[in-house]
């Protein structure tokens, strides 16, 4: 395969079917745009559909498919789309992108969630719910040609099966495997010894349209506002933390927290159940939701908030935690593998529980000094992960 400056220019496919509502989504664009300016000799053909791509590609070539995740489509029409587009190389961005493109397939992996004995996972109801009866179906024959015993294992163990045969796939037909985080490549190489040779880690950086928003800290009262961003998921904790804020808006504490997220259509009770406590908070006063908003309105979420609290269970990196960082935002999180590798010592960290969480937040809302310590800690650790760094690591291994 000729290098990216090598003779001829090289068509890239990137499958951006799914490029907002979630951190690969928002990853996904960045990647698109950082490969336009600094890998100007690349041929980028994105796949998806044009109106959602169209306002933000810079006029990118685009071959319209619609969005679709677990399904036959996706898994047996995707690869010829992307064959009738004479694609040199394809960046598939999600575990799900079909196994099957019979080009150059670079994958990212971003976690091994799914695998986890301790993983709060989808239900098949969920599943079928999300993605249809019949899709679900053409998955299970997929797998069951994988795993004899498919048709005898739980729900749980059946979804279980889906991942494992999807991420297998995706692994062994890759010629690279990118994921986000050395944690997240640890762990892949432990489900797939074999792979050593072509797992890459590529980190994610903020989104140069996200900085450039400017904004003037304006706070018209005096309530300390938590900033919180995450797709309702069992992993993210959302329970624990908004049971933490509604404890210290009922011992006085003038406190309001800022969630920004939604639900993502699996884990429906999960949902539900979250859906009845913020209702009940936003009445009360002490929350505020946000299930969407545009890059103009992230920024100034950041920019007015006085600390970012991200409790999470799990994570593979943790973008909101570094877009915090690089807005010099005061970083409280649960001290895991992720967050430990991405803020390193610009963090207060908090154990998974509401006391533990409404505690760290009651001491940083006494010690502004030590707030403004963890703000400038924040503002030193946001440029260890640089666009320019990333993007000229995965063009390495693109022309690989």
């Amino acid at each position: 395969m000729p290098g990216y400056d090598a003779g001829f220019r090289v068509r890239l496919g990137i499958d951006c079917r799914v490029t907002v509502g979630n951190g690969v989504g928002r990853l996904t664009q960045c990647i698109v745009l950082g490969l336009q300016e600094l890998a100007p000799d690349w041929d980028i053909i994105l796949f998806g559909e044009r109106g959602d791509l169209e306002p933000w590609c810079n006029g990118a070539a685009i071959i319209d498919v619609p969005r679709c995740k677990v399904s036959q489509r996706d898994l047996y029409v995707l690869p010829k789309y992307v064959e009738a587009s004479y694609v040199d190389v394809f960046l598939a961005m999600q575990y799900y992108t079909s196994p099957f493109i019979q080009c150059k397939q670079i994958r990212l992996l971003h976690d091994i969630y799914p695998f986890l004995e301790t993983a709060s996972l989808a239900s098949r109801d969920d599943w079928v719910s999300r993605y249809g009866v019949n899709d679900i179906k053409t998955l299970a024959k997929l797998t069951e040609s994988y795993v004899s015993d498919f048709a005898l294992r739980n729900d749980r163990e059946q979804i279980r099966a889906m991942y494992s045969v999807l991420y297998s796939l995706a692994v062994d037909n890759a010629a690279a495997v990118l994921t986000v985080s050395n944690y997240s490549a640890q762990g892949l190489l432990t489900l797939f010894p074999k792979a050593s040779g072509k797992i890459h880690v590529v980190h994610p950086f903020v989104d140069p349209r996200l900085l450039t928003k400017k904004f003037n800290r304006v706070k018209d009262d005096t309530t300390f506002r938590i900033l919180n961003i995450g797709n309702w998921e069992p992993r993210k904790n959302h329970f624990e933390l908004l049971k933490a804020v509604q404890s210290l808006w009922s011992d006085g504490f003038n406190v309001k927290l800022i969630s920004v997220g939604r639900p993502t259509g699996s884990h429906r009770k999960y949902a539900d159940y979250l859906a009845r406590l913020m209702r009940q908070g936003s009445h009360q006063g002490w929350l505020e939701i946000h299930q969407a908003v545009s890059e103009c309105k992230l920024a100034k979420l950041y920019i007015s908030a006085d600390l970012m609290v991200q409790p999470s269970l799990f994570e593979g990196f943790g973008l909101p935690v570094l877009e915090a960082l690089a807005f010099g935002l005061p970083l409280l999180a649960t001290h895991i593998p992720a967050f430990v590798e991405v803020a390193a010592e610009a963090a207060t960290w908090c154990g998974f529980d509401r006391m533990s969480i409404a505690e760290s937040i009651a001491s940083l809302m006494k010690d502004n000094d030590r707030l403004i310590s963890l703000s400038s800690a924040s503002s030193r650790r946001a440029p260890y992960f640089s666009r320019e760094s990333s993007i000229a690591h995965l063009v390495k291994i693109l022309a690989h």
